[in-house]
């Protein structure tokens, strides 16, 4: 009994710290930026919450992300030719996000149920690099389109 108490309090605890950051740091509203995401997906899947989440956290993130030139330029280019409409702070910071969220669930399981929180890290690990591949793996399909007869080596 007493343990669900806690629980509920430090619910509305994280959801009230949450609303005071986000008022502090200027954040936009939900319904603002689902419209955002409704516009830039143009003739795709329409945009859940979740969706509008990640995309405030990363759009937060993506301005403090350290990246070299070189890898700006090189991640730039492969977003370009995969027709994804980012920049490659926000595609990083995309990909942080949901890495640690699923890194936070693993942390909130932890107390609960620790034999399966080292599961939440290898698949945060996991989504982290597929997030972070996939304009490369964009790209590589519409080469293998434009050259479909090309000789194995």
């Amino acid at each position: 009994m007493m343990s669900g108490l806690l629980l509920f309090i430090g619910l509305f605890f994280a959801a009230g710290t949450y609303l005071v950051l986000a008022d502090l740091i200027k954040l936009p509203t939900l319904a603002a930026t689902k419209a955002v995401i409704r516009v830039a997906r143009t003739g795709k899947k329409s945009s859940s919450t979740f969706d509008a989440l990640i995309f405030r956290m990363s759009s937060w993130l993506a301005p403090k992300l350290p990246l070299s030139d070189y890898y700006k330029r090189k991640t730039a280019a492969t977003l370009q030719s995969a027709g994804i409409p980012l920049t490659p702070q926000a595609y990083v910071a995309h990909s942080i996000v949901k890495a640690g969220l699923i890194f936070g669930g693993g942390l909130v399981s932890l107390p609960i149920l620790p034999l399966i929180s080292p599961l939440f890290i290898f698949l945060a690990i996991a989504v982290f690099f597929k997030n972070i591949s996939t304009a490369s793996e964009s790209v590589r399909k519409k080469e293998k389109k434009l050259k479909p007869n090309s000789p194995g080596l």
